[in-house]
């Protein structure tokens, strides 16, 4: 699945077209900019979520999953986003509460024709980013690290040093577009720091030589130590020793909130 194909509008774009139709302070474009916001959230899942389960299920699977939920938005976030990700999609929560009455407003909308307010407006689409920022903390935070990997492991990118690997890992992750600030740190165990939207993300380098596959068992992914501050954790693993196939690169915690991610650089 192409993410970057220039034929169709990226979420981001669809956002911000959202946002133009309600500054332009017409009633008449109020309704569209409800259903520009929707399709937003919709298209970063179909981009996202399904290309990270690509990896992880039969292609027969994959299709038969996404033409199963092609109309039951709500599946797509409260399960596929955890099977994909592990991350916990909470239908208690403040935001999930907001998607539904976000989509409320969609669906009078788009099946009884109502009128929408400014306000009704501006609730959809500050909804359709709190979401986007949720995800992006975490989906998107994981792509671009698998990206790094293969660059990495495959020579067009050389890291040799923790300095070198932030500076690269600052660049990779600036793709998370206007959501993104990094800070470069010493703090404990975190070697930078980088916020999505009001998700505060610790980020943590170590260059190890693991000598088999047995070393692996050494390699955790575990949130209990975390700070209290930070939302979410990457922890990246440059390996010099045995190389570690991609399949067993990857490891998160049971909550989705850890990500540790082993590189090989023998090659490098």
């Amino acid at each position: 699945m192409n993410v970057e194909s220039n034929e169709f509008l990226s979420p981001i774009d669809l956002l911000k077209n959202a946002k133009s139709l309600v500054l332009s302070d017409q009633d008449n474009y109020l309704r569209p900019a409800v259903l520009e916001a929707i399709s937003c959230l919709e298209s970063y899942v179909q981009a996202y979520v399904f290309r990270e389960l690509e990896h992880k299920m039969d292609p027969l699977l994959l299709k038969w999953l996404q033409d199963r939920t092609r109309n039951d938005f709500d599946s797509r976030l409260s399960v596929i986003i955890p099977i994909a990700t592990g991350l916990r999609v909470d239908k208690r929560s403040d935001l999930w509460n907001r998607y539904k009455r976000a989509k409320q407003i969609r669906n009078r909308v788009t099946h009884v024709g109502k009128r929408v307010t400014t306000d009704e407006a501006e609730f959809v689409i500050d909804t359709v980013e709190s979401w986007l920022t949720y995800l992006a903390s975490t989906i998107t935070l994981q792509l671009q690290l698998e990206i790094l990997r293969d660059n990495v492991e495959n020579g067009v990118v050389f890291i040799s040093d923790r300095s070198t690997a932030l500076d690269i890992l600052q660049k990779y992750l600036s793709t998370l577009g206007d959501f993104l600030q990094f800070d470069n740190v010493s703090k404990g165990m975190t070697d930078a720091i980088f916020s999505v939207g009001q998700y505060k993300i610790a980020v943590s380098v170590v260059f190890v030589t693991l000598k088999s596959l047995n070393a692996l068992k050494n390699v955790h992914a575990d949130s209990s130590g975390l700070p209290d501050e930070f939302s979410h954790g990457v922890s990246l693993v440059f390996n010099k020793g045995e190389l570690i196939p991609d399949e067993l690169s990857v490891k998160t915690s049971s909550d989705g909130r850890v990500i540790t991610m082993i590189i090989n650089i023998s090659k490098s």
